[in-house]
């Protein structure tokens, strides 16, 4: 079975508002207790399968979650234990998944890298659930989806004082079509500010267990990416947008749930650039793509790539100036009155508004047949295309000269980021030398141009903050040298 869910963090401020929507006369509330099983090793958490064995109400059922489509879609498998049974093994602590319920059914795949006696023999407790679910149904017509709130904990599986706390919703598609999940999730995002994330109640335990608070950041991954130069247009772009989905969602669901690691941002920063280079390249492959995503993608990226630079003039640029003997600059007062965080970029409505939309372009079909021709037909014109807007702005900064100003280097280097990543996409269906050789000296020219860019900016927030601040007057006169 096929599970298609979207899953939100709450702001506090949003909750009781959300509160009186859930728990309408018609919501049903269950109590939920719930024994994860994984290896000592973790090895069901490293290929995302979630197992475990929960009470629902006067119920046991014994489930497992595998990864689907790695957005709202999860292969799932359910099956109803008997009570006498699990209570028995309660009382013996002997409490234990039966892996032979999953044979021939068809989240079976996702145990094939397992040998089933080897893997059976090494599972054991992880960690425990304590869930109060909330649960109200929506329709329309044939279309139904569950709104579910849950309320609880995690527990430790071998040290009940350690505990996180779970507050979340989610909405199920249990009949009907997927565009009426997105239309429910999206109504109660407005109005209730809330924020994606793909953190399982398997993946939280796994972090409580490794005292961890957020999962790793998670970088693009081009191996995932399966395309061919016979896909039609809308196929090709959609394909695209996944491949960049993937490396999106996860840093963005870290830093909406308080991750200030700057591997995070990175991340999510370099996700929002690769997809800002799909959809401009691919504007015309789907005529389901939103230009208005572009602008919105855009300017996120842009804030975060702010907040960065501020950052690495306090935790970089000011040790190096210790270290020669500089007097030292405070920046805490740019970081909190004149920057955004990026948990506020993250957060911020249309953002996840954008993101919604982006996931259910993924997962719907494209209707327009003007668009279908193949994408590997297309592609040397809009790689042509970029190369001459590149080339374009190359001339527009007269590197060199005095008059090379801040917002040209800029332009050019958004086109060579542009480039690099249309390159990249493109690569796969070409596959030579040639293009191997490209994408070597796209990727120095961009390194060498953002390194300068960074040095220019950096000189530039020590040359401001020195109207105020005299001792940033030795910072702006290294900076310069470094330039030069």
């Amino acid at each position: 079975m096929k599970e298609i869910e979207l899953k939100f963090l709450i702001p506090k401020s949003r909750l009781k508002g959300l509160m009186r929507q859930v728990r309408v006369k018609a919501a049903q509330t269950t109590q939920m207790s719930a024994h994860y099983y994984d290896t000592p090793k973790q090895q069901l958490a490293a290929e995302g399968i979630g197992l475990r064995i929960r009470r629902e109400g006067d119920t046991w059922v014994q489930t497992m979650k595998a990864a689907g489509d790695g957005l709202a879609a999860r292969l799932e498998h359910n099956a109803v234990l008997d009570n006498e049974a699990v209570t028995s093994m309660l009382e013996a602590e002997t409490l234990m998944p039966d892996l032979s319920l999953y044979k021939g059914e068809d989240i079976d795949s996702a145990l094939a890298g397992f040998k089933r006696k080897k893997l059976a023999k090494k599972l054991t407790p992880q960690y425990i659930t304590d869930i109060e679910r909330t649960t109200r149904v929506l329709s329309d017509g044939d279309n139904q989806v569950e709104v579910a709130y849950d309320h609880g904990e995690i527990i430790h599986g071998t040290d009940e004082a350690q505990r996180v706390a779970i507050e979340e919703i989610e909405f199920e598609l249990l009949s009907g079509e997927v565009d009426f999940l997105f239309t429910v999730a999206k109504t109660w995002c407005k109005r209730y500010k809330l924020c994606l994330s793909t953190v399982t109640k398997a993946e939280r335990g796994g972090l409580l267990i490794n005292d961890a608070e957020h999962s790793r950041a998670v970088s693009a991954d081009l191996d995932a990416l399966t395309i061919n130069r016979d896909d039609s247009q809308p196929v090709f772009i959609r394909a695209l947008v996944h491949n960049c989905l993937l490396h999106i969602l996860p840093n963005s669901s870290a830093i909406a749930a308080g991750s200030h690691a700057a591997d995070h941002v990175q991340q999510l920063s370099m996700g929002l650039r690769r997809l800002c280079a799909a959809l401009d390249g691919g504007a015309d492959f789907s005529k389901q793509v939103n230009p208005e995503w572009l602008a919105i993608l855009r300017q996120t990226a842009s804030l975060l790539d702010t907040y960065q630079q501020l950052q690495t003039l306090m935790t970089d640029i000011e040790p190096q100036l210790a270290d020669i003997g500089a007097p030292s600059v405070c920046w805490d007062e740019e970081l909190d009155n004149g920057t955004i965080t990026p948990m506020d970029a993250v957060q911020a409505n249309d953002f996840q508004l954008t993101l919604l939309e982006l996931i259910a372009f993924v997962m719907q079909e494209d209707t327009d047949k003007t668009s279908a021709k193949a994408a590997g037909d297309k592609l040397p014109k809009v790689l042509s295309k970029k190369y001459d807007q590149l080339i374009a702005a190359v001339d527009d900064c007269t590197i060199g000269s005095d008059t090379v100003v801040i917002e040209a280097l800029q332009q050019l280097r958004c086109q060579l980021i542009e480039m690099r990543y249309l390159s990249e996409f493109a690569a796969p269906l070409y596959g030579n030398k040639k293009s191997k050789r490209w994408l070597k000296h796209l990727k120095k020219a961009q390194q060498r141009l953002q390194h300068y860019i960074d040095a220019l900016l950096q000189q530039q927030y020590y040359a401001e903050k020195a109207h105020d601040d005299a001792n940033a007057l030795y910072g702006a006169g290294w900076l310069q040298a470094s330039l030069e």
